[in-house]
């Protein structure tokens, strides 16, 4: 028993003498010179650094400048390096702890990050106490309760186990370790309770249901208040709702603007106001329907301005065709459209004049005729001529008058003769002294009935017939009523065959005419091609949904504004329901063409399949604040899954994430599906360097045909 008394007292002497011998060597300046001169540099280098570092000077800065720099050749720093593993080894077998100490301290100066001198300097940890190890251990311990008070865990974590390679089983070090583990499961479940509040959060935002966004934001910012993505988020609602009742305002504003208008009947007003209303507020009926209103406004008076245009041809080709009493009743139908038209109004006080000088003439007419036919009737064949010829200067083309006249005419010729035969009789019963005087006579009356008066008389109403017939067609030709025209002409010849000028006009009219029923087949085709077409285009508008022009409407407002997003979604569903609008499917190809042609930042330009939960971050670099004022995200992805997933992309700045979009039940088919979500309107993106996307599908795979980033300048 007392012989292990004296081991034991012997090993605890030992080893407080090497302590004791250890410490005076870490700080000694002969065993430094020592070194140097034995050529063990990092031996030296180390002892040299203590001994300044416990005095607090740099007396031995000049000499450790030196062996720093011996070190930095690769070759020497390698030797002196396997020196003191050698020498540090054999000291240790050797129980001179405290230099074996020295050297391998001196290897971890030459390679840091070698393992082999950290486990043997542990093992020497229980016989040497080194004065800088103990000033670094305190130095770490304070660090790690700083960081501890901060609530910063990681690093106080990180500050502790650093001190644990000093002095491992610290019992207080391990005891704020169990704190931090503790604290940090707490915190772990906090935050998982965090994330799935963000989750929900981001999910009602993205939705447009922002009050109870703003309620998740809250929760999750009193669980971990550090975090700056839901201040952020709760920011961006308090922006989004002074944004909506500023918008509110203007919507109401523009709406009472608009309803004064459209009571004043000033249309055009009202239908700009009430457009204008629309982008404030998409999805509000009233404006719409109010232009459908307007719209209807429009089309009654339209239709009324062609009846009046109607009504105005008609009154034209009744008065050229000098067909007055039609004139006057579409003169009638225009002024009950238009009582205060000045146009009307003269043109019937003119065919009013016309109308009442035709009954004076037709009054006169009518007197003269009955005149005629009393001098007719009691045989005064000469005054009933007379008022016949009278009669035919008011009314020329009358032919009962004309034939009147003509029979007037012949019963005066016939007394004419009657009277010359008789005086050439009463001459024959004369004496001789008469006789060549009768015989005169006689001869008069022979040559008047050898000549024929009848004759005479016939020719004369037959060139009255032809020139009432030439007259008749050049009115009728002038007119343009070639048919009509073509009669007279053809009745003129009956009168005087062969006459050139009829022929003429009879070749021209049927030139005319023939050239006309070929123009007349023409329009009738074009007629039918327009017509058909009509119909086709009714067909396609029946199927068109009953807010399709409001949604043309909103679409061109959308597009003027620089809102292509918002424009691309109105002319894609107006295409949906008529693939054959034109308009629509312009718009929508000059969007293309903008997007296409200011791509700023490729995301990914070539497809990219991302398997169901797997979750991939692409960076890019920053936009300018001028790429950012007007900017576009364009994601164009398919899925061949019948599962409909959902895909989610994130925006970071650097580490900190920002926000997001989920895109939701991505259907299988063979088309890309294109996506187009407007980041200038989203703040993060105004105020925040964002700089990298992440991608996240679940619930089934999909893939990623290209993602840029536009920039409309």
């Amino acid at each position: 028993m007392e012989t292990i008394n004296r081991i034991i007292f012997f090993l605890i002497f030992s080893a407080l003498a090497a302590s004791a011998f250890c410490q005076s060597m870490l700080t000694s300046a002969t065993k430094a010179e020592e070194c140097y001169k034995a050529e063990q540099f990092a031996q030296a280098l180390y002892i040299y650094k203590n001994i300044d570092a416990q005095s607090g000077n740099a007396s031995n800065a000049k000499r450790i400048s030196e062996l720093e720099g011996k070190l930095k050749d690769a070759d020497i720093a390698n030797a002196q390096f396997q020196n003191c593993i050698l020498t540090g080894n054999n000291a240790l077998k050797e129980q001179s702890y405290e230099f074996s100490y020295i050297c391998f301290q001196g290897a971890l100066i030459i390679k840091p990050e070698s393992n082999f001198p950290k486990t043997k300097l542990k093992d020497l940890a229980q016989y040497i106490t080194d004065p800088a190890v103990e000033k670094e251990f305190a130095r770490l311990k304070q660090s790690g309760d700083d960081y501890y008070a901060n609530r910063d865990l990681d690093m106080a974590e990180k500050m502790y186990n650093d001190a644990l390679v000093i002095k491992p089983g610290d019992k207080e070090i391990m005891d704020k370790k169990i704190e931090i583990e503790t604290y940090c499961n707490r915190r772990t479940a906090d935050k998982q309770k965090y994330d799935d509040y963000i989750f929900k959060a981001d999910r009602l935002f993205q939705a447009g249901e922002y009050e109870k966004a703003q309620s998740d934001y809250r929760l999750a910012l009193e669980l971990c208040p550090k975090e700056s993505y839901p201040r952020t988020r709760l920011n961006d609602i308090s922006t989004i709702f002074y944004e909506q009742s500023q918008i509110s305002e203007s919507y109401s504003q523009t709406i009472a603007a608009g309803d004064r208008a459209y009571e004043k009947g000033e249309y055009e007003k009202a239908k700009s106001l009430y457009t204008e209303a629309l982008t404030y507020k998409p999805e509000e009926q009233y404006p719409g329907n109010q232009l459908i209103a307007i719209n209807e406004i429009f089309n009654k008076l339209n239709a009324k301005e062609n009846e009046i245009a109607s009504v105005r041809e008609s009154i034209f080709n009744a008065i050229e065709a000098e067909q007055y009493n039609t004139a006057m009743a579409h003169i009638q139908t225009g002024l009950q459209l238009l009582p205060q038209d000045s146009a009307f109004t003269a043109q019937r006080k003119y065919v009013d004049s016309i109308l009442t000088e035709r009954k004076i003439t037709d009054a006169n007419f009518e007197n003269f005729i009955s005149m005629a036919d009393d001098f007719y009737s009691d045989k005064n064949y000469e005054e009933a001529a007379r008022y016949y010829d009278r009669a035919l200067s008011l009314k020329p083309y009358d032919s009962i008058s004309a034939a009147k006249l003509a029979d007037a005419s012949a019963k005066v010729r016939d007394l004419e003769e009657k009277t010359a035969a008789d005086k050439a009789r009463v001459l024959e019963e004369k004496p001789a002294t008469d006789k060549a005087a009768a015989e005169a006579a006689k001869k008069v009356a022979t040559e008047k009935k050898e000549t024929g008066t009848t004759p005479i008389i016939s020719n004369e109403t037959m060139g009255a017939e032809y020139a009432a017939c030439i007259k008749r067609g050049d009115n009728n030709y002038n007119r343009k009523q070639y048919e009509a025209a073509r009669k007279e002409y053809s009745e003129a010849l009956k009168f005087v065959p062969n006459a050139p000028y009829p022929i003429e006009k009879i070749s021209e009219i049927d030139d005319i005419l023939s050239k006309n029923k070929a123009e007349k087949a023409e329009q009738q085709q074009q007629i039918a091609a327009a017509y058909e077409a009509r119909n086709e285009e009714l067909k396609q508008q029946a199927n068109r949904p009953p807010d399709y022009n409001r949604i043309i409407s909103e679409g061109k407002s959308n597009f003027a504004n620089g809102n292509y997003d918002k424009a691309l979604k109105n002319f894609n569903s107006a295409i949906e329901s008529d693939p054959n609008d034109k308009i629509a499917v312009s718009f929508r190809d000059s969007i293309y063409t903008v997007i296409r042609s200011n791509i700023s930042r490729t995301i990914i330009s070539s497809p990219r399949l991302f398997q169901s939960g797997q979750k991939d971050k692409i960076a890019f670099n920053t936009l300018s604040s001028t790429e950012r004022q007007n900017c576009y995200l364009e994601i164009i992805m398919e899925t061949i899954e019948t599962t409909s997933p959902r895909v989610y992309v994130n925006f970071y700045s650097s580490s900190a994430r920002k926000g997001g979009f989920v895109f939701k039940e991505l259907t299988a088919n063979e088309d890309h599906e294109a996506i187009y979500i407007k980041l200038s309107d989203i703040l993060s993106w105004k105020r925040d360097d964002i700089n990298a996307i992440e991608i996240l599908s679940e619930n089934g795979s999909s893939t990623m045909v290209s993602i840029n980033i536009i920039s409309v300048l």
